[in-house]
């Protein structure tokens, strides 16, 4: 999850239209969810990580336009980015709280640390510092196994910022639901 969650991150910073972006996302997120569903054999309230990601992305629309409205009536810029961050904050919770996203709120304030940093050390230590927060809360729920993520931070040292020529953007929309539908065959196969 971290290393698609800094992703997901970079994807916003770098999109032409935030709003396509959300919409891939929550369209692919629905998509996968509708498939969990019909082979889960019923409904469950757990939503799957795409529709957390889009979530997240949603809200990081929602503060830029709050931001960008306050300051259109007058208010000072700073001043309006803390109401708008405060007033998103509120409603994401909300959000958040009642359903039960893949990761919660952990994924997206590892997607806010990498999105609303400017620098890339700053980014890279308040997404890691929410990492390594969501390592430990895991470790006191039973969960120890989660501190391999912490392996993912390697990965995105070695990002460079740019975007990668090798391996179509297509493949990973694709990614998550390909490796859902393998686990589900190999787990009916045994």
């Amino acid at each position: 999850m971290p290393l698609f969650a800094y992703l997901i991150a970079e994807g916003c910073r770098h999109t032409k239209s935030k709003e396509k972006y959300f919409i891939r996302l929550f369209a692919l997120g629905a998509a996968c969810q509708l498939i969990y569903i019909i082979f889960s054999g019923g409904f469950d309230k757990y939503l799957n990580i795409l529709l957390t990601y889009a979530a997240a992305v949603g809200s990081i629309i929602a503060f830029e336009r709050t931001a960008e409205r306050l300051r259109i009536s007058g208010i000072k810029n700073r001043f309006s980015s803390l109401i708008a961050a405060f007033a998103v904050a509120i409603i994401t919770a909300c959000v958040f709280s009642a359903f039960d996203f893949s990761y919660g709120l952990w994924a997206a304030a590892m997607i806010y640390a990498a999105y609303f940093f400017d620098t890339d050390y700053l980014r890279l230590a308040a997404f890691s510092l929410f990492l390594i927060l969501y390592c430990i809360y895991c470790t006191l729920l039973g969960y120890p196994i989660q501190f391999f993520s912490l392996l993912s931070l390697l990965l995105i040292l070695l990002y460079n910022g740019e975007k990668g020529d090798n391996i179509p953007s297509w493949f990973w929309y694709l990614f998550y639901p390909g490796h859902i539908g393998i686990l589900w065959l190999i787990k009916t196969f045994i």
